[in-house]
């Protein structure tokens, strides 16, 4: 394959080689016609094909417009090769005269120009080709670049032909080629084969930028692919403008065609570079991508904003900067083929074949060499050779691809056997764990039966106190509790714990801490009662690290007091009948820390119309889908708002709008919820 790749990159530089050295010759072998202002064409019938371009000395004057009989006695004028660089802006005149055969009087011959300026052909004083309107002054001349072909008869042996131009607005202003008299089947035949060849490069241009384009939407998600259509695109633009098809569509708009010719030549080179860098990124470095492209914008920035008298000065210093872009991209190049990269020598084909052409061309416009331009030529070349190189990439890289998936198609068919029969091993695991978690479901279910018996399903029968309750539970078994004591006709007990943690060990708990409050509530002071569940705790549970919140009170309806123990429970709010809320925060430790620890009771007025509000932490603690706490403002502002509804349509309140602000009907902890109303 590599045998091959060399093989084309030669016959590519074989093939520009020849059309070169032809090109010399046919330069080399013809010589001007014009000498000290006159071309004898008297020997030469213009019967046959003939293409007489009419190089040499003319003469010339600068800055005025002359007619062949005033140039004669003009003592300015100066004899000049035409075609050789004059002054930057300004205007004159070009003067020759031909000698013609007498049998060539009454015969139609043609004249061909091609000159990028605004300029007046006149042949004995007839106006035969004009291209915009050339002037003394900036402010009357009217630029245009558009080439021109126009027949005219012989009528005299000898023909003056004077050139009036004016250029204002480009830096290589003037006559840059002479005029050329051409027989018109031969004028036909270039036009013809021009036109063939125009077409055929962007007709190839188009469809490489559609098909590269197409194949980066709809199938290769590679930026070389889209990099290397927009390089065909800008291509196609470049010879639709230089070859004058835009001039022909958009008369009038010469100095615009012009600045988007420059902008073709920055977006070529940063995309080009582009494209290369993502084919071998290990050899290109990001920053200096982004410096190639960010003098390229400032160049686009400024070719759009100054005027076109100022265009050809940036156009020139970004070719100045262009040395760096070929240094550097030469050297990437070079490293990618010391490392052996993949298509590495078709692009370099390519990239030498732009390097040989650009030179080439420059040194031709610059008139060092006699030779034909080779741009459109190398350019066609190049993106075929780089269509071919991403089509072997992607052809190869489809390769390795189906490869890797008949070998993936393979693990696949002995995998699924071995899938197979730990398939059939799991039917019968997952079976005996089917059995198994049925099994623990009952007796979950018992379990959440036993625990739902020891919540109170009715309230103490205290006279003017009353009771509501809620109780909501994260799994089927909850670490939550809350619980009522009648100690005599007067006092009432209250108990509300939280234990650390959910499930089976959490309920086992609570469980515990009923029993033991149950057992000590007849020793009347709460923190005497707390400080036995603490002890009774502590010893059954003493190989285990765990422990419980609880606020545990005594109502006394006679005299209106509230005695109680907060050890390490949620803070408690009482809502006075005068609607201010009095904070009941945790005064003791937390219970099953440790045997030794001390509780204090303290003690409360309680008024006709307060409430008190007993509750888990799983109430302020519900979170919604922003994973936003419900909190404790929220909750107070809840309570004042629900102050006078009854118990129970306050619990029930509470339960809906924790549910409408997280959007669910679980929560992620257990709630317990107690509201004691004293009526009056």
């Amino acid at each position: 394959m590599f045998l091959l790749y060399k093989k084309k990159c030669y016959s590519i530089f074989l093939f520009l080689g020849i059309i070169l050295q032809s090109g010399c010759e046919l330069h080399k072998n013809q010589s001007d016609p014009v000498k000290n202002g006159l071309a004898d064409l008297s020997g030469i019938p213009f019967t046959s094909y003939y293409d007489i371009p009419l190089t040499g000395e003319w003469y010339f004057a600068e800055n005025i417009f002359l007619t062949a009989s005033e140039m004669e006695k003009y003592n300015q004028k100066e004899l000049k090769q035409i075609g050789e660089k004059v002054r930057g802006t300004g205007c004159g005149t070009w003067s020759m005269k031909i000698k013609f055969n007498e049998t060539c009087i009454g015969k139609r011959i043609f004249i061909s120009t091609k000159i990028s300026t605004a300029y007046t052909l006149m042949i004995n004083n007839q106006i035969i080709v004009a291209n915009g309107t050339p002037a003394l002054s900036m402010k009357n001349a009217k630029p245009l670049w558009f080439k021109q072909n126009k027949a005219f008869i012989i009528n005299d042996i000898t023909a003056d032909i004077v050139i009036h131009f004016s250029n204002y607005e480009l830096f290589d202003g003037g006559v840059q080629k002479a005029p050329a008299i051409i027989h018109e089947n031969q004028l036909k035949r270039k036009a013809l084969v021009e036109m063939i060849t125009n077409i055929v490069f962007l007709s190839c241009m188009l469809l490489m930028f559609l098909y590269h384009l197409i194949q980066y939407i709809l199938r290769v998600k590679d930026l070389s692919e889209l990099y290397f259509s927009l390089t065909c695109l800008i291509i196609f633009i470049r010879i639709f403008i230089l070859e004058d098809y835009a001039t022909m569509l958009f008369t009038g708009y010469s100095g615009f065609i012009y600045k988007i010719s420059g902008l073709t030549v920055y977006c070529i080179s940063t995309i080009f570079t582009l494209f290369l860098s993502d084919l071998y990124y290990h050899e290109f470095s990001k920053k200096h991508n982004k410096v190639i492209a960010f003098i390229s914008l400032i160049a686009v920035v400024l070719t759009i904003i100054v005027p076109i008298t100022l265009v050809r000065f940036i156009i020139i210093g970004y070719e100045l900067f262009m040395i760096y872009i070929i240094f550097y991209i030469g050297k990437g190049m070079i490293v990618a083929f010391i490392r052996r990269r993949n298509e590495i020598n078709i692009f370099i084909a390519g990239v030498l074949l732009i390097i040989f052409v650009t030179i080439h061309d420059i040194l031709h416009f610059l008139s060092l060499i006699s030779s034909i331009p080779l741009s459109q030529y190398g350019f066609f070349i190049f993106i075929l050779l780089q269509g071919m190189g991403l089509s072997i990439r992607f052809t190869r890289l489809f390769n390795d691809n189906l490869n890797l998936n008949q070998n993936l198609e393979n693990n696949v068919i002995s995998r699924t056997k071995e899938l197979y029969n730990a398939v059939e091993n799991l039917k019968e695991v997952n079976k005996e764990l089917s059995d198994i978690n049925v099994l623990n479901r009952k007796e979950l279910m018992t379990a959440q039966k036993i625990q739902n018996a020891l919540i109170p399903q009715f309230f103490p029968d205290t006279k003017n106190i009353k009771f509501a309750a809620l109780y909501n539970p994260m799994d089927e078994l909850g670490g939550d509790l809350y619980d009522f004591y009648t100690i005599n006709q007067n006092e009432t007990g209250l108990m509300i714990l939280d234990v650390c943690g959910h499930g089976v060990s959490s309920a086992l708990i609570t469980t515990m801490a009923k029993l033991s409050f149950s057992k000590n509530v007849t020793l009347s002071d709460p923190a005497t009662i707390i400080k036995a569940v603490n002890e009774d705790i502590c010893n059954a549970l003493q190989e285990f690290s765990t422990f419980l919140t609880s606020f545990f009170c005594i109502i006394d309806s006679s005299k209106k007091t509230l005695r109680y123990v907060n050890a390490g429970h949620t803070t408690i709010f009482i809502i006075s009948n005068k609607g201010d809320i009095i904070e009941i925060p945790a005064n003791s430790p937390l219970i099953g820390v440790s045997v030794d620890l001390e509780y204090s009771t303290l003690e409360l007025e309680i008024n006709n119309g307060d409430r008190i509000i007993l509750y888990t932490d799983g109430v302020f603690e519900v979170r919604n889908a922003e994973k936003i706490m419900f909190g404790t403002e929220r909750f107070i502002e809840l309570i004042k708002q629900c102050k006078d509804i009854p118990g129970n349509d306050f619990i029930n309140t509470v339960h809906s709008t924790l549910i409408d602000f997280r959007k669910s009907n679980t929560f992620e902890d257990d709630i317990a919820l107690v509201c004691i109303d004293f009526e009056s």
